[in-house]
Parts: structure tokens; C-alpha cells; sequence
């Protein structure tokens, strides 16, 4: 019978389907002949799907014998067929209505155990906020939730992990890839926040500058860097340097000082982009807490502001710059009245491309302007922050 042949398809042992719908025997049809009974209901499922916008299989499957009820109730043969039709497997389970797209999600990757706020934001492929997609995440007992993402796209919980370990984070929405993750959580008493990352183009190389927020005691840093996959080497480049997509050390001995810290890397290639990695050493432990991008390129020909990223705005921002001569350079942030509220950079840079990351969390979720100045030039961009 077809009912036996559904849960064999459902419960295969080397994997199957994860849903039908069918009839449990015959259906009541004839070769040739598309007014047949069954047909009404085929007709009436494909309705559903195809124009009504239903495209969850058990949905689909309740409504379109729902169609029929009243008919089923004084025709022997539509009740026969009524009966017959069944769904085996999850009832849940949506089914694609165009091309799946890839979602972009934004999160932290890494948190302190204990009691906080936790953000997800989810975007298209054309960064669009996404609303209505589905964020669950959990880890072991203690922490398990999920919520639907706002007009903004955001979805925040209020999680409480007490201990370090991996947290499960998935991303689902109609018409898209699904997406998973973990998140590591650390350890409180060992957890060290990146409050500044930049990377500046100096005549002498790549200019590295880091701030950090921490309470327990750092024997030092390691900064590692790559060439990302969609920026394109140097004609002279040395493949045999090892500075490709993969990781390189870039520090012989570990990097010590005062808070906030710095290192030139004096080997970069020119007009080459890297990306680079920060790695605390406390103890016998080591973690990335941060990343940060910069070009090593010859001198801009003017003045601009090119990029704030990400956008909307989380924790940290990124600032793109690029500043033709020596010039005094002053980014701050303004509220939507005009009031500053923060400032980012202030000083004397030489000429070069610049990528400077700050952290926001001081400020409350809204629109911002962020105003980049010097004596010969003034450029501003809006960006939000989403919290």
C-alpha cells in the first residue's frame, strides 16, 4: 500500500524524506480524465501552494481538505477520499516557492558567561533587513530561546550561560538558505573585551593600534594577517612569503607595552589589502578577540570618507578613510540634533589609506551622523545603531 511506501521513505535507515503527502490507498481517478475526484483535491493543494501563499506542509495538507469538508459530508466519494489522504513526516517543514537566497547574519561570535543582552541581526543578500525569520539559540540547560526578528531585522534575548562552551545558533526564513553557527562562551573572570582595533598606512608600513577593556592580567599579543580571497595580490608578489589566504604570524617576539598598544608591520607588500587578527595570550591560553582590515597602498590623491561599516552598527564601527597629506583629522559622531557625542579619532595622521575601529556600546540605539574634519575638508555619513 502506499501508506507502507510514505514510511519507508520517511524512515529510511540510510536517509530519506523528511515529509509526504499521499493517499494511504487507491485514489478515487481515472487515466486520462482530470475531473476525477482526486484530482479536485490535487488541484486544490497545488491552489494553496502556488496562489494563496501557503507553504507549510501540514498548512497546506489542513487546508486543502478543509476545501472539501462540506462536500465530504454528503458525497461517499469525496469522504473516501477525505479520509485517505494523509501526511507523514514533520508537518512543518515549509517548502521553497523561488529561488533560495543566502541570509547575512550579524552576531557576536564570542560572549562572557552570565547575565546579558544577546543581538542577532539578519539581512538579504542586497544587506535588506530581514523580518519575520526565525533566530533560535541554546547551549546545553542553560540557555534555550527563539524569537522572530523585528521590522529592523533584529531579534535580542536575554540569556543567562553559566558556564564556558559552545552555543548553538541557527537562522531560518522563508525563500533561504538556513544558517548555523556556534558561539563560544568564555570564561568571565578570562574574558577581554577589543574596545579599538586600527590599522594606519604609514611610510614605514601598516600601523597596528589596539585598546582593550580587561581585568586580568595579558602577557602580550600576537598579530596574524592574510590576504583575503577577493583582493588580488601585487605582480611582484612572492607566493613563497606564505601571505596568502592562510594566517601568518606576523610578530617574531610577543607584542607587550601599555594599554593601548601598537606594532608596525614593516613587510607588507605594496598596494596589497590585508586583514589582520589580534590574539591575547594570558597564561597558558590564547584567544582572537578581534580583526581588523587595512590596504598598504601609495599616497590617495584627495581626502575622503569612504565607508562606515557595518550597517546598522552593533558594538563596534569601521571607519574608512583616506587623507592625501600630513593633516590634523578629527571623527566624531553627532546625534540626530546636532549634539556630539562621541569621538573616534583626533590627531595627526600622515598620508595613507585608514580603517579605524571604535566601540559604540556607550551609545543608544538611533541615527547617528559621523563627521570626518580637517582644516581642508569636511564629509559626513548617517549610520544606525541597533541594539
Amino acid at each position: 500500500y502506499p501508506s507502507n511506501n510514505a514510511f519507508m521513505f520517511v524512515q529510511a535507515p540510510d536517509g530519506g524524506g523528511v515529509t509526504m503527502t499521499s493517499n494511504n490507498c487507491y485514489g478515487w481517478y481515472s487515466p486520462g480524465h482530470y475531473n476525477m475526484y482526486s484530482n479536485d483535491f490535487d488541484i486544490e493543494y497545488f491552489n494553496q501552494l502556488c496562489t494563496e501563499d501557503v507553504w507549510v506542509t501540514g498548512e497546506i495538507h489542513a487546508v486543502h481538505k478543509y476545501a472539501y469538508r462540506n462536500t465530504a459530508m454528503s458525497n461517499t466519494y469525496y469522504r473516501y477520499i477525505y479520509y485517505e489522504l494523509y501526511q507523514c513526516g514533520d508537518p512543518d517543514i515549509p517548502i521553497y516557492t523561488s529561488e533560495a537566497d543566502d541570509l547575512t547574519v550579524i552576531y557576536e561570535d564570542s560572549i562572557p558567561q552570565g547575565a546579558q543582552e544577546y543581538t542577532v541581526h539578519v539581512d538579504d543578500s542586497t544587506d535588506s533587513s530581514v523580518e519575520g525569520a526565525l533566530v533560535c539559540i541554546w547551549k546545553d540547560d542553560e540557555v534555550y530561546a527563539a524569537d522572530l526578528t523585528d521590522e529592523n531585522g533584529d531579534a535580542t534575548f536575554a540569556i543567562n550561560p553559566q558556564s564556558e562552551g559552545i552555543m548553538l545558533l541557527t537562522v531560518t526564513s522563508h525563500n533561504f538558505k538556513p544558517f548555523e553557527t556556534e558561539v563560544e562562551v568564555t570564561d568571565e573572570n578570562t574574558y577581554i573585551k577589543l574596545t579599538s582595533f586600527t590599522a594606519l598606512t604609514t611610510d614605514k608600513g601598516i600601523e597596528l593600534e589596539w585598546s582593550v577593556s580587561t581585568d586580568i592580567p595579558i602577557n602580550g599579543f600576537n598579530l596574524y594577517r592574510s590576504i583575503p580571497e577577493t583582493s588580488l595580490a601585487p605582480s611582484n608578489f612572492d607566493s613563497s612569503s606564505s601571505l596568502d589566504t592562510a594566517w601568518t604570524k606576523v610578530n617574531t617576539n610577543l607584542i607587550t607595552g601599555k594599554n593601548p598598544y601598537s606594532f608596525t608591520d614593516t613587510t607588507a607588500n605594496t598596494d596589497t589589502t590585508y586583514t589582520y587578527r589580534l590574539e591575547a595570550v594570558t597564561g597558558e591560553n590564547a584567544e582572537i578577540i578581534g580583526e581588523t582590515e587595512s590596504t598598504n597602498s601609495s599616497v590617495p590623491s584627495s581626502f575622503a570618507l569612504n565607508n562606515v561599516f557595518p550597517n546598522p552598527v552593533y558594538n563596534s564601527i569601521n571607519v574608512s578613510i583616506d587623507i592625501p597629506e600630513n593633516a590634523n583629522i578629527e571623527i566624531c559622531v553627532y546625534d540626530i540634533t546636532g549634539r556630539k557625542v562621541s569621538t573616534l579619532a583626533s590627531g595627526l595622521y600622515a598620508p595613507g589609506e585608514y580603517t579605524i575601529t571604535s566601540d559604540v556600546n556607550n551609545l543608544s540605539s538611533g541615527v547617528y551622523i559621523l563627521r570626518m574634519i580637517s582644516e581642508s575638508f569636511v564629509s559626513s555619513k548617517n549610520f544606525v545603531i541597533a541594539k
